[in-house]
């Protein structure tokens, strides 16, 4: 009798503890499941949440063999994938196709930008700050401090044109829809070795690199199509207007230009490939530059 009554204790303990666990807030659990006991992560982002565990799978075209440069840009081969949110608790946009384009490995350097003044197709940039790189001994700085509709001419002028917001993208995520160019881990731990942004969302003015770098400078951070830079340094002008839900078919008007992937400036969560956000036309400060697009013939890439 003893012995039944000890059984009937020890499976009545059992059953409150787990159904204690079961009914604990979700925050709890997953702190629970966190071995570093902190369900705040640096990289954290209301602005930017994590990808949705319920979100589609995409239908990827996987680049194949090694990237594809040609003059300085790289060959992004068309196919389809998913638009991460834009919004808090927004659900995926997609899936969406892209078509087959090239895109500038780097960020336009000082020294292009400087060659098209020469040329006097392009107007020099006003230096709105002292972080603006124009007058810069370094060549291979990004230019920055340029408005949106001089970085269209420099491109337009060079037999390119800005990427569109989908465009750039694709490029940056894969038709994986990484979270990062380079992958999917990122944050406060690892992104001053793979980004020129604040060290961590918590530390606002501390910059990993106190202003733009060098094109070029985190090889390891290529996104999948081997383009470079896509995260930090400067943000980048795309050819939309912003919409807070874009798609497939960029806007007709808008009150600013779309800027992606982050600057020097930044909190680490904008150097997700998801991160977005805008400018008006005539912005022209130091975290803000760009790189170029060109459409190209899906016979290239067969």
């Amino acid at each position: 009798m003893l012995q039944k009554a000890r059984l009937c204790f020890a499976l009545a303990i059992a059953f409150l503890s787990t159904s204690a666990f079961e009914m604990a807030p979700a925050s709890a659990q997953e702190t629970a499941r966190d071995p570093e006991g902190d369900p705040q992560k640096d990289d954290e982002s209301p602005y930017d949440p994590p990808l949705q565990p319920s979100r589609p799978k995409p239908m990827p075209v996987v680049p194949k063999g090694k990237p594809v440069e040609k003059e300085g840009m790289m060959l992004v081969a068309g196919g389809v994938f998913f638009m991460g949110p834009s919004m808090p608790k927004a659900q995926p946009r997609g899936p969406l196709k892209v078509a087959p384009f090239w895109l500038d490995r780097t960020e336009v350097t000082v020294g292009a930008y400087r060659a098209c003044v020469s040329r006097g197709q392009c107007p020099a940039p006003h230096k709105t700050s002292t972080k603006c790189s124009y007058d810069s001994n370094d060549l291979n700085l990004p230019i920055n401090c340029v408005r949106w509709a001089d970085a269209e001419r420099y491109c337009r002028h060079d037999g390119k044109r800005l990427p569109s917001e989908l465009e750039w993208e694709f490029a940056a995520r894969g038709p994986q829809g990484l979270t990062y160019p380079w992958g999917l881990a990122g944050g406060a731990q690892t992104i001053c070795k793979l980004a020129a942004t604040l060290v961590s969302e918590r530390h606002w003015g501390k910059s990993c690199t106190n202003g733009p770098v060098r094109v070029g400078s985190y090889p390891k951070a290529a996104s999948p199509f081997g383009v470079l830079d896509m995260a930090g340094n400067v943000e980048e002008w795309v050819s939309d207007w912003y919409v807070e839900r874009p798609g497939s078919t960029p806007p007709s008007s808008g009150n600013g230009y779309v800027l992606r992937g982050g600057s020097w400036a930044s909190p680490p969560s904008m150097a997700r490939g998801t991160a977005r956000t805008w400018a008006s036309a005539i912005e022209a400060g130091p975290t803000v530059g760009f790189r170029c697009a060109k459409a190209e013939s899906p016979s290239q890439f067969r």
